[in-house]
């Protein structure tokens, strides 16, 4: 387990634009950014499918422009961050 804010969480979080997300309420993404840094590329790895629809879950979370976009072009931006977080941090192990 990786316990460093270099992980793939961070990764994927300095990736995000600040106006891409709006929050209203209660947000638990410093918590899983934390949790998917502590367990690593290869947790990441074996939870691929899980991680994507995790962040396809928090939607609601984006702002009004990006909600047009069809499920299916969501889901392949959010596997292409996910591959080059992990790949960026396996690389630097």
């Amino acid at each position: 387990m990786s316990n460093n804010n270099s992980g793939v969480g961070s990764e994927i979080a300095k990736k995000i634009p600040s106006w891409a997300v709006q929050f209203k309420g209660q947000c638990d993404c410093k918590d899983f950014q934390k949790a998917m840094d502590d367990r690593g590329p290869d947790w990441c790895e074996a939870n691929f499918d899980y991680l994507v629809n995790h962040f396809l879950s928090q939607s609601d979370h984006l702002a009004p422009l990006l909600k047009r976009f069809p499920t299916f072009a969501m889901k392949v931006a959010v596997s292409h961050t996910l591959r080059s977080a992990i790949a960026k941090v396996k690389a630097r192990s």
